[in-house]
């Protein structure tokens, strides 16, 4: 008997060269589509893994329906969850990982600051024009990518044979935590996030600092966040202050009527 072997590498490393090249273009539909045939043939290649579903999740974010953007969002997050499962401890893949997992980073935060993540809605009540979008829920959607984003760059640091080869990942860790602080008041900010937040970009630089003893890390922006009592009351300010204008109008017309 003849046992017959196929050999498909070199059709797989066309669908990677195809796949990187939509990429370079932001044509999102090919990217999905020559990832996912690299996955096919590869399914630890964590590159294919990550930007087969970034393609699908970056070419919905055009698109009009919140629940089909959520659910391209939430495939993403897996795939995100399981690269340090396909992570290559092997020392000689030590750069080439660290070229990636960097790239990753800034395609993510690309695509988490990205201008289309809402759908503006105008409709009519009782005469009056209302104008609302869902970015708030968008942006929940990737406080939560982010959040799985952060695990996995923790989970592949014990991964790193020496300490100082997981800098970088930190210094990954920490634009994330600060990509959160600075959308949070697109979520719904609170007192209670933005404290959270910067005890845990404070906990990262120390981490940085005990790798690299002269980072020297930069001034956390000056955010505000949202105080429901403050809002109410400057809403109420605002209702009076109307009251009174009115009233005096009111005044004003009844003294000229006589």
């Amino acid at each position: 008997m003849m046992t017959v072997t196929i050999d498909n590498s070199d059709s797989a490393q066309k669908a990677l060269a195809n796949a990187r090249r939509a990429k370079e273009k932001g044509d999102w539909e090919e990217c999905e589509k020559y990832y996912n045939i690299v996955e096919r043939n590869d399914p630890k290649n964590i590159e294919a893994i990550f930007y087969s579903a970034y393609g699908k999740t970056k070419s919905t974010m055009v698109e009009a329906d919140k629940f089909k953007k959520e659910q391209t969002i939430n495939v993403l997050k897996k795939s995100v969850s399981i690269v340090d499962d396909n992570y290559d401890t092997s020392s000689e893949k030590y750069e080439k990982n660290k070229k990636l997992i960097t790239q990753i980073n800034t395609d993510l935060l690309a695509l988490m600051s990205g201008q289309f993540v809402f759908t503006q809605t105008t409709h009519m009540q009782n005469g009056i024009t209302y104008t609302t979008n869902d970015s708030s829920y968008t942006h929940y959607n990737f406080y939560q990518l982010s959040n799985a984003w952060v695990e996995t760059l923790q989970n592949i640091i014990p991964l790193i044979t020496k300490p100082e080869d997981s800098l970088y990942l930190w210094m990954l860790i920490r634009s994330q935590y600060l990509y959160q602080l600075h959308s949070g008041r697109n979520r719904g900010f609170k007192k209670t996030d933005r404290d959270y937040l910067i005890q845990k970009i404070s906990e990262t630089d120390e981490k940085i600092k005990e790798l690299n003893p002269n980072y020297q890390p930069e001034v956390l922006p000056e955010i505000k966040f949202d105080n429901p009592a403050a809002k109410f009351f400057k809403g109420l300010l605002w209702f009076l202050i109307i009251c009174v204008v009115l009233f005096v109008l009111f005044i004003m017309l009844l003294a000229l009527s006589e």
